[in-house]
């Protein structure tokens, strides 16, 4: 019921030190940064992640109205669902799982933070229900990315959707 503000600033220019006589600063911290949002039916999820791949905040906020993986009435798809990484942030592999209704023709890609394609890991029919794959942390040359934050995207039947996942050394 409160408005929360998230103000941040971490991308570049040079850093200062927030104003400590500013009454509603819960928490501050000095780093290049960037910052994810995403948002599964009732609950949204921030994160701010340094340059060195480390959550340096987060929280999530629930709406006790709509449930996870629902959808507000009137936005359709629901049932096409991207389930969290596991592990995540993974060293070696994680499974990237995602839950189809009907059959339909379905691409699961990884993208980098800059919106580059990484590696295509799911090209194709697949029937109802769920499928998982494992992604190693690598590229379509078979070559091992960097640490840092990825984002894998579900495509089928018109619908798009993302989550992040974070690759470790």
């Amino acid at each position: 019921d409160e408005i929360q503000h998230v103000t941040t600033g971490g991308g570049g220019a040079p850093l200062y030190s927030p104003n400590p006589d500013y009454p509603n600063i819960v928490a501050a911290t000095m780093a290049f940064h960037f910052c994810t949002v995403e948002i599964d039916g009732g609950q949204l999820h921030f994160e701010a992640i340094n340059t060195g791949s480390s959550v340096i905040d987060s929280f999530t906020v629930v709406n006790p109205d709509v449930g996870v993986g629902e959808r507000p009435e009137g936005e359709g798809h629901a049932a096409f669902t991207l389930a969290p990484p596991s592990p995540s942030p993974f060293t070696v592999s994680t499974e990237l799982a995602f839950m189809v209704p009907v059959a339909a023709d379905v691409r699961l890609e990884i993208f980098d933070i800059g919106g580059r394609k990484v590696k295509t890991l799911f090209a194709g029919a697949a029937e109802p229900g769920t499928h998982s794959v494992l992604w190693d942390g690598t590229d379509v040359a078979g070559n091992s990315v960097s640490p840092g934050a990825y984002f894998y995207r579900l495509q089928a039947a018109g619908i798009s959707t993302s989550r992040k996942v974070v690759k470790l050394k």
